[in-house]
């Protein structure tokens, strides 16, 4: 099954994608290409995936831009977590 996604590119990527020929489809080349990146990235370690954006100065900025804007949030998930954590703690039974 097939599903619909819309994203930004930069100016310089749009401006290629509309030198793609006719008869090859820009979603089945997109597809491709991130099914390969999700494949190698899948199993690294932090440590790796940072090596690997950072071998670009482009991976460098999207690296950065992510830690930016995910890592607020994802302190917010875990300040929730551990709030959660410590509401439902059981509590020992005396004997």
């Amino acid at each position: 099954m097939k599903k619909r996604v819309s994203f930004t590119v930069d100016e310089d990527v749009y401006e290629g994608l509309k030198g793609v020929p006719r008869g090859i489809s820009v979603s089945e080349v997109v597809s491709w290409f991130l099914r390969a990146i999700i494949t190698d990235i899948q199993g690294m370690s932090d440590e790796d995936f940072r090596k690997f954006m950072d071998n670009d100065p482009r991976g460098k900025e999207v690296r950065k831009y992510l830690q930016e804007k995910l890592l607020p949030v994802l302190d917010k998930v875990d300040e929730g977590v551990g709030g959660v954590k410590k509401t439902l703690r059981v509590k020992k039974e005396k004997k």
